[in-house]
């Protein structure tokens, strides 16, 4: 089966940026955010309480590492959401709209889109999800294909593409 749909940054934004979370690498760095922050506050709050003449606000510092916590927790995804869309926007914002056709074949689900052609095995295909308005096909730790909704003319489209992915877990 051929699907094909005209694709837009946000299109190509969710991918990048649903995978890039779902990563250990995101993981690591929004430890190092959240404690970076946790650190910056309460060093912050610390010299407030160093300069202030009242010797009763000891707890300002336990504070202000609780709310640098709550900062880099909260921050940090918008912050890295904004990133990705910034520089795919940069990148290839002058490209879109562009031309995405999804072909499934027996063993292998293809993709191409601005000159580019990748291919997946199905027998790595893990999961298959809707979110938000699209259709995630999930290949491990490899990949992840986002399809808008949009891009089917039906929901019985929908799913018969799915039914062609003849999807069965990997073990």
């Amino acid at each position: 089966m051929t699907l094909s749909y005209e694709s837009t940054l946000e299109d190509l934004f969710q991918p990048a940026a649903r995978y890039h979370i779902q990563s250990r690498t995101y993981q690591k760095n929004l430890i190092h955010y959240t404690i970076t922050s946790i650190i910056v506050c309460a060093l912050v709050f610390h010299i407030a309480m160093r300069l202030s003449e009242n010797e009763y606000i000891w707890y300002l510092a336990p504070i202000g590492g609780l709310l640098g916590a709550l900062i880099g927790v909260i921050t940090n995804k918008s912050n890295v959401r904004t990133s990705i869309r910034k520089n795919l926007k940069n990148e290839i914002g002058h490209r879109l709209p562009c031309t995405t056709t999804y072909q499934t074949t027996d063993d292998s689900l293809s993709v191409e889109y601005l000159g580019i052609c990748l291919s997946f095995q199905l027998a790595e295909l893990t999961l298959i999800r809707e979110d938000k308005g699209y259709l995630e096909l999930w290949f491990g730790d490899l990949a992840l294909c986002t399809i808008p909704l949009r891009a089917f003319e039906s929901p019985a489209q929908q799913v018969r593409f799915i039914e062609d992915l003849q999807f069965s877990p990997a073990p």
